[in-house]
């Protein structure tokens, strides 16, 4: 269309409106040319029958109406004649660029509104086409002299009929969204210009070398927008398309890699406010090719073709699975438009469409493809003229697979084009317009959805199933010839038995649809007519409806399940029930449940509670809650009961209390973890010699007797109070006591770091072991002592770390955890202890922590496997950071099983042959013997073997010699690589075992983002406290900023520590914004001091924030009164402002 020879581009455009035109009358084709010699072509073409814009008319308006105008009817009905008959003109230019396009816009318009018609021709630009020029060649043109001049001004066509199609080249510069922009852009500036001059689509078409061109099609009946549904279609193919008949639904385009397949999501209209429930995809495609001339190449082109069609079409589904809607589709349609005309029987095309779809139905049954249609042009002989066919597949059940085919034929009286059962066998769409609209999902098929979502078969379904069964047995019986003659035309007849509502109840045979139960069980009496019993035999067949209350058993299903059982006994035929329910249903009183009242405590605070309410398990939750034994000791149960409280903020949203610490933040931590077995708490609190990580004195623990793998407790951190969890690296002897009233189960742990109370979680490393009292009640029970290994988590442990999350996050402690875990327990027995649960409430306890979560990995420790998962910082980004000393140690796998799976025998060895010298030695050795034996084979007769040659020849002796001399070195040096490899095998698995230990350390961990930072252990206690405390302050103040925007708006916690951040800088200076992320200590104080100064820039900032969330809300409130209401506001505010 570009090209710079004129003759050439004019018969690419001509060509180009050929085929795409091709399903339509073309009755004239000129070439024209703008002022700058650009080649146009102009043309008028005729709707064709199957358009959706040609309004039916009979066939004797048409005949009135072509004899009126060979009798002369004036100009002035010209176009009615036009619009009756479906005439249409378009035109086509290719331009350069938009540039030129734009250059030449308002001369093109002004021709296709000229050359609209001959009768509207200007005589001027008759009078050029007539005389022609050099650039405009034209190869086709049909244009009529004889009309009449227009006598009446107001010839204006009922509806635009002019159709204008722009080619621009496209150098890949530019995407979709900013050509539609420009295009857009375009059509608004001139789009009453393209109303006056009748334009009905107008087209643009990207021109990509050696590509399909992309098109952006805006039309007038929606103001030219671009209609995006057609973008990248065709516009003159698009009704092939059938996109009219998806008008039941709002259509979503999606993109496909295969231009040929059109994929749409479908989302059924509904009215305002209702819920959408029927989604779809709808994928079409248009298969072009020549007309067929004999069955044979018919049959194989519609076989192979239609196969690699649907294949792409299923591929095109896959990919669109990925979109965030796709799991609610259902009923999902495929439309295959074959344009060749083939010369086949229809049953022929039928029975091959049923062996492919049936070839392929696991794969269409898993996409929820259960609708497809097939349109093809048929002649049944040479001669015999086309008549248009189309076979409809539907699967709605899953089991049964109806096929129906149709013929497009036309209403001799109405004009319409309507389905005609194509044999004996009607179908469904018989008799309706070929226009009809796909029908959204109805109340069945919602129901049948809802039954594959569980993974069961919707009730109504389960009768088709024995159908089926049947069918399927008959079949296989005839196949074998233990029956004769072919399968019944009727294997199943079925009665539906329902409960009368009468006082007795009992069951009565119904006729009715499917769907209409309002119990959530369904019987029914079926006559089988199956090969054994070809008179038939009957049974009562009983199945749950999982869509009603899930299929629960209630006081009307029990009846009908006792009535139908009955039913079966009294007839003595067998019964059969198919479970898919959910149990006993669980209701309440509905009489009395929409009259009661509350006796509310305030009935303006309803949130205070009502009379006789209890405590939910939300509100417990919500706040701090202690239950405490009395002991006979008061004095001893009050000081428990104060060591708590001293540990806990004032409420829930104050920050926990900071006390003056008289142990020094800033020194070193001098007990270390030892490689061995050790006790952990040590590490925590030290021992008379070596001071620990806490506060001296101040760690607790608590639950020490239960669970004894992992540490729990409070303590404090240079004053913060936190909640502490470590692990247990030894063996540890555990006693489940017979007696329950134990008095150290009440054993409680706390801790403090320099002053700040903390909840304290560790590990025991030590192998744990258990008693398992004897039962007293069963006289051949036995105690037993078992053992559990340090580092991992069991139920009890696992458990017992969350319960200790949750206690430290209800005071409102910050938490610390030494983790030290090597993985989660996974034994059968440990499987039937719900060890998965209680891991998944340690991440859900997590999840809900409200005050910072500090895990630390201790020099010596390692995280392993499902320990990792759960204590990740990504489980709460918001409250968790994870550090580790130098010496730790984190992965999935230890070192041992990495060299397992990822370090096998075969790469040792290739390590092997790269790094150790006599192996090197020996394969170069080796390689230089074959090498030498490959070149005696060359020179050796190459018309038969080595063997053939040695025999006959001097040369062929000497070379048998010199092959078995190599043969033997050969050999001798492959056993000595053996051995070699043998010897070295087990320092290289050590080397293999070392490099993977490198992919544990904490320098891989912090590259790979895993960890916030490396804390040496040394050191810990003065980096982890101010960390600590400043988070803490941090994360008071950022509440504070929360609390300011409302109630206008809502930030969330990054938006208001960015802000924090913000004012940091606008405080120090750009020159010490960088200590924000490097200088807990620093930022620390700046909040401490900020918070303590009335006229700091927080606090100026704060309220300045306050005031404009409180005059937004003023104004969002004021909005919303009425004109009178806003004028009274006015009036009090004024008499209010005077007053003072």
């Amino acid at each position: 269309m570009l090209c710079e020879d004129i003759k050439v581009c004019n018969a690419a455009l001509e060509v180009y409106v050929r085929r795409a035109y091709t399903s339509y009358e073309i009755t004239c084709l000129q070439h024209l040319a703008l002022s700058g010699e650009l080649g146009v072509v102009h043309f008028q073409f005729v709707l064709p029958t199957g358009h959706p814009n040609r309004i039916p008319i009979s066939q004797s308006e048409i005949e009135l109406s072509a004899a009126q105008d060979a009798e002369g009817v004036p100009a002035e009905l010209s176009t009615a004649a036009m619009r009756k008959c479906h005439h249409r003109t378009g035109a086509l230019a290719a331009f350069l660029s938009f540039e030129q396009f734009a250059q030449y816009a308002d001369e093109l318009l002004d021709l296709v509104h000229d050359f609209a018609s001959s009768a509207t021709v200007r005589k001027e630009d008759l009078q050029a086409l007539q005389e022609g020029s050099e650039s405009r060649e034209s190869t086709s043109i049909n244009v009529g002299m004889d009309y009449k001049q227009i006598v009446d001004a107001t010839d204006v066509p009922l509806e635009p009929i002019h159709i204008l199609m722009i080619g621009v080249r496209d150098n890949g510069e530019i995407d979709d969204v900013a050509a539609s922009r420009r295009f857009g852009s375009f059509c608004r500036a001139h789009r009453h210009d393209l109303h006056a001059k009748r334009i009905r689509r107008i087209t643009f078409m990207l021109l990509i070398k050696r590509q399909f061109p992309k098109f952006f099609t805006y039309r007038a009946r929606n103001d030219f927008t671009e209609d995006t549904i057609y973008r990248h279609l065709e516009p003159a193919s698009a009704f092939q398309l059938e996109l009219y008949r998806m008008r039941s639904y709002d259509l979503e385009a999606l993109p496909t890699s295969n231009q040929k397949m059109h994929l749409y999501l479908g989302k059924a209209k509904v009215k305002k406010g209702q819920e959408v429930t029927d989604y779809r995809f709808f994928i079409r495609s248009i298969i072009r090719h020549q007309d067929l001339i004999t069955k044979e190449a018919s049959f194989e082109y519609l076989q192979n073709e239609g196969e690699r069609v649907l294949l792409e079409a299923m591929d095109e589904l896959e990919v669109a699975y990925s979109h965030h809607l796709a799991k609610r589709t259902d009923c999902n349609h495929i439309f295959l438009n074959f344009g060749p005309t083939v010369i086949m029987d229809p049953a022929k095309i039928e029975e091959s469409v049923l062996g492919m779809v049936m070839r392929y139905g696991p794969r269409l049954w898993k996409l929820r493809v259960l609708q497809a249609e097939i349109r093809f042009t048929l002649r049944m002989g040479p001669g015999v003229p086309t008549k248009n066919v189309r076979l409809c597949l539907s699967n709605g059940s899953g089991y049964s697979l109806d096929i129906y085919t149709y013929e497009e034929v036309s209403d001799p009286r109405t004009g319409v084009i309507m389905f005609q059962s194509y044999g004996p066998r009607q179908g469904p769409m018989h008799g309706l317009p070929i226009s009809t609209p796909y029908v959204t999902k109805d109340y069945l098929q919602q129901k049948r959805f809802l039954a594959t979502s569980q993974g069961t078969t919707y009730v109504y379904d389960i009768p088709d199933m024995f159908r089926q069964t049947i069918e399927k047995r008959w079949r296989e019986c005839i196949e074998e010839g233990s029956v004769d003659g072919p399968v019944p035309d009727n294997v199943m007849t079925s009665v539906e038995l329902v409960v009368e509502p009468d006082g007795e109840r009992h069951v009565v045979e119904v006729t009715r649809l499917p769907g209409q139960n309002t119990v959530g069980m369904v019987a029914w009496r079926l006559t089988l007519f199956t090969p054994e019993c070809p008179r038939g035999r009957e049974v009562v067949l009983i199945a749950n409806d999982l869509t009603h209350y899930m299929g629960s058993f209630g006081p009307h299903e029990d009846w009908l399940f006792y009535r139908a059982s009955h039913y079966a006994r009294q007839r003595n035929i067998p019964r059969i029930y198919v479970s898919v329910n959910s149990g006993a249903r669980i209701g309440v009183a509905e009489e009395v449940k929409s009259e009661f009242n509350v006796a509310w405590l305030d009935a303006e605070r309803p949130e205070r509670g009502f009379n006789g309410r209890r405590q939910q398990q939300h509100q417990l939750h919500e706040l701090f809650s202690l239950s405490e034994i009395p002991r006979p000791h008061r004095r001893q149960a009050s000081s428990g009961i104060n060591s708590k409280y001293s540990l806990i903020s004032v409420d829930k949203l104050s920050m926990v209390p900071i006390m003056r610490c008289a142990d020094p933040i800033d020194r070193p931590v001098e007990w270390v973890p030892p490689r061995s077995a050790h006790d952990p708490r040590l590490m925590l609190t030290g021992d008379a010699h070596r001071p620990g990580f806490f506060d001296a004195g101040s760690f607790d623990e608590i639950m020490r007797p239960w669970a004894q793998t992992v540490i729990a407790g409070r303590a404090r951190l240079g004053g913060i109070p936190v909640g502490v969890i470590a692990v247990e690296t030894r063996t540890v002897e555990f006693t489940l006591p017979a007696d329950p009233a134990n008095l150290d189960s009440e054993a409680k742990t706390k801790a403090r770091l320099g002053g700040i109370p903390v909840g304290v979680i560790a590990v025991e490393t030590r192998t744990v072991e258990f008693t398992l009292p004897a039962d007293p009640a069963n006289l051949d029970s036995e105690a037993k002592t078992m053992q559990q290994a340090g580092q991992v988590w069991f139920p009890d442990s696992a458990y017992k770390t969350a319960q200790a999350i949750n206690d430290f996050s209800r005071e409102n402690l910050p938490i610390i955890i030494f983790a030290n875990w090597r993985g989660f327990s996974g034994g059968q027995k440990d499987m039937y202890e719900q060890i998965l649960k209680f891991g998944a409430e340690i991440v859900r306890a997590l999840r809900g922590a409200t005050a910072p979560v500090l895990v630390y990995i201790p020099p010596g420790a390692e995280v392993r496997g499902g320990a990792w998962a759960v204590i990740d910082p990504s489980v709460n980004s918001q409250r968790m950071e994870m550090y580790a000393d130098p010496e730790a140690r984190g992965g999935v796998l230890e070192a041992e099983g990495i060299v397992e799976v990822k370090f096998k025998q075969r790469d040792i060895l290739k390590t092997m042959h790269r790094l150790d010298p006599e192996l090197l030695r020996l394969g170069a050795r080796i390689s230089e013997m074959k090498e030498q034996m490959k070149e005696i084979s060359k020179n050796l007769d190459r018309r038969g073997s080595i063997d053939d040659v040695l025999v006959r020849t001097d040369a062929g002796k000497q070379a048998e010699c010199k092959v078995r001399e190599l043969e033997a070195d050969l050999l001798a040096a492959e056993k000595t690589v053996k051995a070699r490899e043998k010897e070295l095998s087990p320092i290289y698995h050590e080397i293999a075992i070392q490099f993977a230990e490198l992919h544990d350390t904490a320098e891989r961990m912090l590259e790979k983002g895993c960890i916030f930072d490396i804390i040496p252990w040394r050191w810990s206690r003065r980096l982890l406290y101010w960390r600590l405390a400043r988070l803490l302050r941090q994360n008071a103040q950022e509440r504070r900023v929360q609390e300011a925007v409302q109630p206008a708006t809502h930030m969330d916690q990054g938006a208001a520590a960015a802000t924090l951040r913000r004012w940091f800088t606008e405080d120090q200076g750009e020159t010490q914004s960088h200590q924000w992320e490097h200088d807990n200590e620093a930022v620390c104080k700046w909040l401490e001091a900020q918070a303590g100064a009335e006229d700091s820039l927080l606090e100026r900032n704060l309220r300045a924030i306050k005031q404009d969330a409180v005059l937004q809300a003023c104004n969002a409130l004021v909005m919303e009164l009425t004109p009178s209401q806003r004028a009274e506001f006015v009036r009090k505010l004024t008499a209010l402002e005077m007053e003072q």
